[in-house]
């Protein structure tokens, strides 16, 4: 994920939840979801055996951060 920092752009890394550290959301896949009800899409990041766990995160104005880990999406 890309973002135009002012001069130039940036690579926005996850922030918190399980891909904390990582230059990429998502082991198995990645995708928009809006999983809140605000008509803003969450990026949904998945990981473990068969993608069964999703961690999702939200834009807090600054960066992606991870806001809840949904079970079996």
């Amino acid at each position: 994920m890309l973002a135009w920092r002012g001069q130039a752009f940036d690579l926005l890394r996850p922030q918190g939840g399980h891909f904390q550290g990582w230059d990429s959301f998502g082991e198995a896949s990645a995708h928009l979801e809006d999983v809140t009800g605000d008509l803003r899409p969450e990026i949904l990041a998945d990981y473990g055996p068969e993608g069964q766990s999703t961690d999702a995160y939200r834009w807090d104005g600054a960066n992606y951060a991870y806001l809840t880990t949904l079970e079996g999406k």
